[in-house]
């Protein structure tokens, strides 16, 4: 592997956040891994629990404005039927839940070697 001058590094760099700036929402598929209950709704009065078992998928959409501490757009489950809900939570506590409660799907390319 050949090594990269400090300019090609800056360069690759520059690169990088620019295409996250242009691009800046992602999703992330993550599998529960306990009976537990999230809070969905767009708001706290509007808000509801949703039972969940283990190995139910919750797809989450993040927004990158900030790389670290992206805002949750919305959450699909399915036993809503795959049907996007809005979050109120914000993206540290969203993160909080998801880390004891999920892990993340890994999704391998079948070129990677």
């Amino acid at each position: 592997m050949d090594k990269l001058t400090f300019k090609e590094y800056i360069d690759s760099k520059d690169r990088l956040l620019q295409a996250i700036q242009e691009t800046p929402i992602a999703s992330a598929n993550y599998v529960v891994k306990k009976y537990c209950k999230i809070r969905i709704g767009e708001s706290r009065d509007t808000r509801q629990e949703i039972a969940l078992k283990p190995k139910q998928i919750i797809t989450v959409e993040w927004r990158y404005d900030d790389i670290n501490n992206p805002e949750p757009l919305s959450v699909m489950l399915e036993s809503t039927g795959d049907q996007e809900n809005p979050v109120y939570w914000n993206g540290t506590k969203l993160t909080d839940w998801l880390s004891k409660n999920a892990f993340e799907e890994l999704h391998f390319d079948s070129n990677f070697v």
